[in-house]
C-alpha cells in the first residue's frame, strides 16, 4: 500500500455528518446536564464552553501523533491531530466545522 492511499486512522471519523451531529448533539446534552443538575446555574454556557475549550485544546493542539492506532511507524508522530486533519489543508469542511463551534459557543 503506498503513503498516497494510507487511510490515517486518527482523523478519519471527523468528516462523516453523522459524527458533526453526535457532536452537536453532545454539546447539548452537557448543557442539559448542567441544567437539571442545577436549575440555578447562570453561567452553564459559559461552563460548556470552558470545557470545550480545555478538551479540544489538549485533544487537538497538545497530543502529538496517533496515540490509538500506532501502526503508521511515526508518519504523524511529529503532527497535533489538528496538523492531521485533511492532510493540513486549510478551508475545509471538517475544519470550518472545528472553528465555527467554540464561535457558536
Amino acid at each position: 500500500m503506498t503513503d498516497e492511499f494510507q487511510i490515517n486512522r486518527n482523523q478519519s471519523w471527523m468528516h462523516s455528518k453523522r459524527f458533526w451531529v453526535v457532536y452537536i448533539v453532545a454539546i447539548v446534552g452537557a448543557k442539559a446536564l448542567i441544567t437539571v443538575l442545577s436549575p440555578d446555574f447562570e453561567y452553564d454556557w459559559l461552563l460548556i464552553t470552558v470545557f470545550h475549550a480545555v478538551i479540544t485544546f489538549f485533544g487537538f493542539h497538545w497530543q502529538k501523533g496517533i496515540p490509538f492506532f500506532p501502526t503508521n511507524q511515526g508518519k504523524y508522530s511529529r503532527l497535533t491531530l489538528w496538523e492531521q486533519i485533511d492532510r493540513g489543508q486549510q478551508y475545509t469542511p471538517t475544519r470550518k466545522f472545528f472553528t465555527i463551534i467554540p464561535i457558536v459557543l
